[in-house]
C-alpha cells in the first residue's frame, strides 16, 4: 500500500540519496489515498443520516395509520426482534471475518499464557531440547485449535440467536394476521399497518448494511499481529 511505500522510504539509512521524484510520487499518492478515505466516511455517514431521516418518516407513517393497541404493541416487538438479529448477525459476520482473515481478538492471547503449566515446566533444562521443542509445538497446537473452537462455538450460538429472534418476528406478525379473523382477502387497513411495520424493518436492514461494511473493511487496514500458539490477532 502507499502507507508500506512511505514507511519503507522512511526507513532507508540516512547516508543513501534521495530520490526526490519517487518520494514526491509517493507524498502525493499517500494525501490522494486520505482525501479519498475521508470522502468515503463522510458519504458514509451522510448515508446513515438519510437512513435515519427516513426511519423517522416510517414511523410517522405508521402512527397516522391509526394502529390499534394491539398493533402498535406487535409492531415494536418486531421492531425490536429485528433490531437485535441485525446486531446478532454484525456479531456473527465480524466473527466469520476474524476467523477468515486469521485476526482473532486480542483478548484470546490471554489463552497463550493462562491455561496450563506447561510452558513453564518446558524452560527446565533437564528436558532434551529436541523433545521439548516437540512438546512446545504441541502445547501451541492445542492452545489454537482451543481458540478456534471458542469461536466456532461463538458462532453457534449467535446463529441460535438469530434463529429465535426469526421466529419471534415470524410469531407476531402471523398474530397480526390471524388478528383479521380469517378474513379473506385480508383487510386493507390491516395490510396497511403490516406494509408500514415491514418498510421500516427494511431501512433498519440497509442502515446496517452500511454499518457492518465499515466494520469489515477496518479488518484490511487493522495491524496484524502473530502470537504465540501461531494464530493472528488484530488489535
Amino acid at each position: 500500500t502507499t502507507e508500506n511505500n512511505l514507511n519503507q522510504y522512511k526507513q532507508q539509512p540516512i547516508h543513501e540519496s534521495i530520490d526526490i521524484n519517487t518520494l514526491s510520487t509517493i507524498m502525493t499518492a499517500f494525501v490522494r489515498q486520505g482525501q479519498h478515505k475521508l470522502c468515503a466516511e463522510f458519504e458514509r455517514k451522510k448515508l446513515i443520516l438519510q437512513f435515519d431521516a427516513i426511519d423517522h418518516r416510517l414511523i410517522k407513517a405508521f402512527y397516522n395509520l391509526n394502529p390499534t393497541d394491539d398493533q402498535i404493541r406487535s409492531a415494536k416487538i418486531v421492531w425490536q426482534a429485528a433490531q437485535s438479529k441485525l446486531h446478532a448477525e454484525e456479531q456473527l459476520a465480524i466473527l466469520k471475518q476474524r476467523i477468515y482473515t486469521k485476526r482473532l481478538p486480542s483478548s484470546l492471547n490471554i489463552l497463550d499464557h493462562s491455561v496450563d503449566n506447561v510452558e513453564h515446566l518446558l524452560k527446565q533444562s533437564i528436558i532434551n531440547r529436541d523433545k521439548s521443542a516437540t512438546l512446545s509445538f504441541r502445547r501451541l497446537k492445542t492452545i489454537a485449535q482451543f481458540k478456534y473452537d471458542i469461536m466456532t462455538l461463538e458462532m453457534t450460538t449467535v446463529e441460535e440467536i438469530i434463529r429465535s429472534h426469526v421466529n419471534i418476528i415470524a410469531d407476531e406478525k402471523r398474530k397480526l394476521i390471524d388478528s383479521a379473523g380469517g378474513q379473506v382477502p385480508i383487510p386493507k387497513s390491516l395490510v396497511q399497518i403490516m406494509n408500514a411495520i415491514a418498510a421500516r424493518q427494511s431501512n433498519m436492514v440497509q442502515r446496517s448494511q452500511c454499518i457492518l461494511k465499515k466494520k469489515i473493511s477496518i479488518f484490511d487496514d487493522a495491524p496484524m499481529t502473530i502470537n504465540m500458539a501461531g494464530a493472528v490477532g488484530a488489535k
